[in-house]
């Protein structure tokens, strides 16, 4: 037990280090001196900070080749943006952070070739009904999302992953999380609520999953692999730990697909409608 809890305390101390220190603050309101997001990236340098002084209603941004680069609230009150569309092309250390964010249009967070992205105390919403619209998607090598909230009624995270997931400290009150790891991996998921689904498609990489003190329920969204809360495919390499985890609602009679799992620890784990299946 204390290896692991030792493991897990270098798990948050690893995430810290995304951030770099200040550069220039570069705000972004009405009257200036941006007045869009877009011309803040433009002239951002490395460690710059991007500030949101206040609402915007709409808004679609490109990040290209950008490092050490953060777009937060102004103040400790969070602001509000619309996304019809967001590209991080090939960023590095990128952290968004205290803002409510709703996308809008079928908008999402699209990113590709993106290293260490951090997503820290945001909210985030959606205005489409369509359940494959949004939500942040795409190829990244260590990805960081803490503390924040979700209501999305679609895919939240619909990633190719590279290196490590950091999932931690969120409430989720609707919407799935879909990950491919593409080489080796771990991934780590502590103190989330999550109702929607968490899938995990690993085909040939050897996959470590560490799920510690999450409330799980299940929603089906009619997208083919909703077969429990926790759902794996194809991951004939990985190994689990599950410790004082809540499966709460289960559509199907499992808390996990499959049964077979190599689940190399479990304590304490609690169980609501869900049959215990493992």
């Amino acid at each position: 037990m204390f290896k692991k809890i030792l493991g897990r305390s270098l798990i948050v101390l690893s995430a810290a280090v995304v951030v770099s220190s200040w550069g220039t603050d570069r705000v972004v309101s009405s009257s200036g001196p941006y007045t869009t997001i877009q011309a803040a990236i433009d002239a951002a340098a490395s460690g710059d900070r991007i500030l949101i002084a206040e609402d915007v209603n709409s808004t679609s941004f490109t990040i290209i080749n950008k490092s050490y680069l953060t777009i937060q609230s102004m103040t400790s009150e969070t602001k509000s943006i619309k996304v019809s569309d967001a590209n991080f092309n090939n960023g590095s250390s990128i952290t968004i952070n205290n803002l409510r964010i709703e996308f809008i249009g079928g908008g999402d967070f699209s990113l590709t070739k993106c290293t260490n992205i951090r997503i820290t105390n945001c909210d985030f919403r959606s205005n489409d009904p369509n359940p494959y619209g949004n939500g942040i998607v795409g190829d990244v090598k260590n990805f960081y999302f803490l503390n924040n909230k979700a209501n999305l009624g679609e895919p939240l995270l619909e990633l190719d992953l590279t290196g490590n997931l950091y999932f931690n400290d969120n409430d989720v009150t609707d919407g799935a999380i879909l990950i491919t790891p593409r080489t080796k991996s771990s991934l780590s998921f502590f103190r989330n609520t999550i109702n929607g689904l968490m899938h995990i498609y690993n085909g040939h990489y050897s996959l470590f999953v560490d799920m510690y003190k999450n409330t799980l329920s299940q929603i089906d969204y009619g997208i083919g692999y909703a077969w429990a809360p926790l759902s794996f495919w194809a991951t004939f390499y990985t190994k689990v730990v599950l410790d004082e985890n809540y499966f709460k609602h289960c559509e199907g009679s499992g808390s996990i697909y499959p049964s077979n799992m190599n689940i190399v620890d479990m304590n304490n784990n609690t169980f609501g409608d869900c049959n215990k299946n493992f």
